[in-house]
């Protein structure tokens, strides 16, 4: 569970809190007893970033028999769902 730590708390000692919080202590920031932000310890961004993604997905070359396939499979359904 995080601990609270007054913004004015924070502004007199940020060093103890940061210490904190790099050996994995999560705070709540409160101003006036009202939380305003979370205070959490840094970590890597797994994955790849939106911009990334579509960066990537515009290299990627059509298809141009996959269309086709899929009206093709389409024709031949029953109508029945395959996952029941």
């Amino acid at each position: 569970m995080a601990q609270t730590v007054p913004i004015g708390k924070l502004r007199q000692n940020p060093t103890e809190v940061l210490r904190a919080v790099a050996a994995g202590q999560q705070f709540v920031i409160t101003n006036h007893r009202v939380p305003v932000a979370n205070l959490v310890p840094y970590r890597e961004s797994a994955g790849i970033s939106g911009a990334e993604l579509m960066r990537r997905l515009r290299q990627v070359h059509d298809d141009e028999t996959w269309n086709d396939e899929l009206h093709a499979l389409r024709e031949t359904e029953t109508g029945r769902d395959p996952w029941q």
